[in-house]
């Protein structure tokens, strides 16, 4: 049965291991680091809320772009395709072409990888990933990435701290917060699979600007059990020839002419 699949584009050394059930994901720390170096991804606010109901004051020094995030989130992302992205053939309907928009293509020319990893039943995927994380006692959400406005960020602070109690705000935290990008990133169409994960040695209590480098840098690799149902291809075979879907054979096709 026909999916829209999921992407996943990186080098292909990693993409190798994904695709043999090793998902490696990073701490949602990192990604708050990106912003200096990576202008593809630059997002201050990725994963987290910014604080604008409330100053966050550090040694007596207002933050410019204070936020909350949750620190057990551990994210691997992914681009998630739609029916926009399949284009009909025009010598026989059977046959459906994988074409990103210009925009999403852009947005991921930034990232600087060499291959894609189509992930061609995301079904069965996020169950392996549900599965292999309730074998390991953690919890695991996976959903699209929600694009906001900063007036829409800053009513989502508000149902996490003024509407719901203080029992619910850390599953609120969980649930919602590693889910949020500003709206000019929409582009991105990002897919998220995030894992509570404890970080080893840890101290909760200290403050997120005393945290050691190791452990923003903290990562961690869920074991699926199996290879997930999915094929590589260059960067390049989708960023402009593209991959031919067959609807009769349920299978994809490097696309060579004809279409």
């Amino acid at each position: 049965m026909f999916e829209y699949p999921l992407i996943r584009f990186d080098d292909k050394k990693w993409l190798e291991e994904l695709q043999q059930g090793k998902l490696f994901l990073r701490n949602a720390l990192y990604y708050q680091y990106l912003e200096s170096k990576d202008a593809a991804r630059s997002d201050v606010y990725d994963g987290s809320i910014p604080a604008q109901l409330s100053k966050v004051v550090i040694d007596g020094k207002e933050l410019s772009n204070g936020r909350f995030m949750n620190i057990k989130a551990f994210i691997k992302s992914f681009t998630c395709c739609d029916e926009s992205d399949f284009i009909v053939g025009s010598k026989d309907d059977r046959y459906r072409l994988l074409s990103l928009s210009n925009e999403t293509k852009a947005a991921i020319q930034g990232f600087n990888t060499n291959s894609a990893l189509i992930i061609m039943s995301p079904s069965r995927f996020i169950e392996q990933i549900h599965n292999a994380a309730i074998k390991n006692k953690e919890s695991a959400i996976c959903q699209r990435v929600e694009y906001l406005s900063d007036s829409e960020l800053q009513k989502k602070e508000e149902s996490i701290f003024l509407e719901k109690g203080k029992e619910d705000m850390c599953n609120r935290f969980f649930e919602a917060v590693p889910f949020l990008k500003r709206q000019q990133f929409q582009k991105q169409k990002e897919f998220r699979v995030c894992i509570s994960h404890e970080i080893e040695g840890l101290d909760y209590n200290v403050p997120i600007q005393y945290f050691e480098k190791r452990l923003c840098d903290a990562t961690y690799t869920l074991d699926l059990g199996e290879p997930v149902d999915a094929f590589m291809v260059p960067i390049k075979t989708i960023l402009t020839d593209g991959v031919i879907y067959d609807t009769q054979r349920d299978m994809y096709l490097i696309r060579e002419d004809g279409f």
